[in-house]
């Protein structure tokens, strides 16, 4: 069980890391696909993995990812869970390990509904100033009518 963090927090670097480099071709590929082949301009649409966070209830520990889905008239949000029964035992990593399989089941899931990552930067909730600087990961996908 204690080999699973690391590999957790490799997977969640490659993630990140995999968005850095996404966020650099992305501004090259923005104004080759700024239209589509008909020559109109594409409409897009935004959500981010705004939060993580775990809680345990019993003898279950219960992993979050938050998501939300930004509009022109604001935003909502959804909140992924993973549980995991602990037992009597509760080791260092678990919180971690259930938060991370949150966070992979939420970025399946978009990808499955046609979300494509476009990178991570700050996050600081409803744009408040500096007061939270954790990150967030942000998606794109094409404005469904």
């Amino acid at each position: 069980m204690n080999n699973e963090l690391p590999k957790i927090k490799f997977f969640v670097s490659i993630l990140l890391g995999a968005a850095a480099i996404s966020l650099s071709v992305y501004a090259v590929q923005a104004q080759r696909s700024a239209t589509s082949s008909t020559g109109l301009a594409q409409s897009w649409e935004y959500c981010a993995i705004v939060d993580t966070s775990f809680s345990r209830t019993g003898n279950t520990i219960v992993g979050e990812a938050t998501v939300a889905y930004y509009s022109t008239s604001g935003y909502r949000q959804e909140v992924i869970t993973e549980r995991e029964d602990v037992g009597n035992v509760l080791s260092a990593d678990h919180p971690d390990r259930v938060v991370g399989k949150a966070l992979v089941t939420t970025v399946a899931q978009l990808g499955s509904q046609g979300w494509e990552m476009i990178g991570h930067m700050p996050y600081i909730g409803s744009f408040r100033t500096r007061t939270d600087q954790r990150a967030a990961l942000y998606f794109k996908r094409v404005l469904r009518k």
